[in-house]
């Protein structure tokens, strides 16, 4: 919008993924986007055979496991767009300074829940919820029912946590063999009552940026891209801007239920209605459904006794119980099947063997 404001939007190529499954596809929205700007648009397809095809070359660049569903569309996006261009612009950063995300909505609705509503309805809500069949599609109601009505049961920096694990501490106390694993919540806690902030959003942020923005998202851009030859850069990280909006009061961010409030303010009348108006939705692919349908073959092949024991840390017994679950609908282990699936992957190309070498280009 800005680019087509300074006149030079016609003159870019813009790039967008189409996911190949309807609740997490958007380029009904894309679409809306790149005609306003009347920039030369590319609209990448990823579906299943797409995520086959690219699953070792990808991890081969990745060069550590890495379960950020994003990963692989973002790979088959940057080899799209080497046809075209050398440097991106990406959004990325904008999530966790304007407070954009569901969880950080979640912060907020958890106050008024624990303030409003006595003890034995909570347990009762949630022993409801609990009954509700798994669905599948993109960020289900009764998947952010579940999360919430959990993790609203803790205290700030682990409900944030909870929101946004793939696997619980105690499940990873299950699913691996003992090795004395520092429990991912006590990275949270530290990170929260170390610093000084005035308010609970801040430190919200911190913790996204430190240990989500920085340590997987900038991981997984740099590694996918350049892995095309192609370099990113992050106008929203800008130091001056990210310098502005850190010192806004948490207000001017999250107003309400609606987030990114200044950024939408300061957009009206620049960007079109119908991008300004809808929720954020992230990145990722449908692991949960396709696990079930057109990647079953591959969750088979891996997730075995097998596949799973010959890394000498999962134990199988529990990984089975999860894809039982998962299989049966009684519970979306999706994200936390597809680490699995990945962990082994890379144990397969990197320890197992060499043979990430050969999916090198010279």
């Amino acid at each position: 919008s800005l680019a087509k404001e300074l006149g030079r939007s016609r003159h870019m190529h813009t790039f967008s993924i189409k996911m190949g499954e309807s609740s997490f596809d958007e380029s009904k929205y894309q679409r809306i986007m790149s005609n306003y700007a009347g920039s030369t648009h590319h609209e990448v397809l990823v579906g299943a055979e797409e995520v086959e095809q690219a699953i070792y070359e990808h991890m081969a660049y990745l060069d550590e496991p890495s379960a950020n569903g994003a990963c692989i569309p973002s790979w088959v996006l940057a080899k799209e767009a080497g046809k075209h261009v050398r440097v991106l612009l990406s959004g990325e950063g904008g999530d966790e300074m304007f407070n954009a995300y569901d969880t950080h909505k979640a912060w907020k609705m958890r106050m008024l829940y624990k303030k409003y509503t006595p003890g034995f309805v909570r347990k009762a809500v949630s022993g409801i919820v609990h009954m509700l069949p798994a669905n599948y599609s993109k960020l289900s109601l009764d998947f952010k029912l579940k999360r919430f009505t959990e993790g609203a049961e803790l205290d700030a920096p682990d409900a944030h946590m909870y929101w946004r694990h793939t696997f619980t501490d105690a499940q990873k106390a299950e699913i691996f063999k003992p090795n004395g694993f520092k429990p991912s919540a006590s990275y949270f806690r530290e990170l929260w009552y170390s610093n000084n902030f005035d308010h609970d959003l801040n430190r919200i942020s911190l913790i996204d940026m430190r240990h989500f923005f920085v340590d997987d998202l900038m991981v997984k851009n740099d590694r996918m891209f350049l892995a095309h030859s192609i370099e990113s850069r992050f106008p929203l990280m800008d130091k001056i801007l990210f310098d502005y909006v850190s010192q806004l009061p948490a207000n001017y961010r999250i107003r309400g239920f609606k987030t990114r409030w200044i950024e939408k303010k300061a957009m009206e009348g620049i960007m079109p209605e119908a991008i300004l108006k809808r929720p954020s939705f992230g990145l990722e692919m449908p692991h949960s459904i396709w696990l079930t349908n057109k990647l079953k073959p591959l969750a088979d092949k891996y997730l075995n006794k097998k596949a799973v024991e010959k890394t000498g840390l999962l134990n199988w017994p529990a990984v089975e119980k999860i894809w039982l679950e998962h299989l049966a609908r009684k519970r979306d282990h999706g994200r936390g099947l597809w680490s699995i699936i990945m962990f082994i992957v890379w144990f397969e190309l990197f320890i197992e063997t060499s043979d990430y070498k050969k999916y090198l280009r010279a």
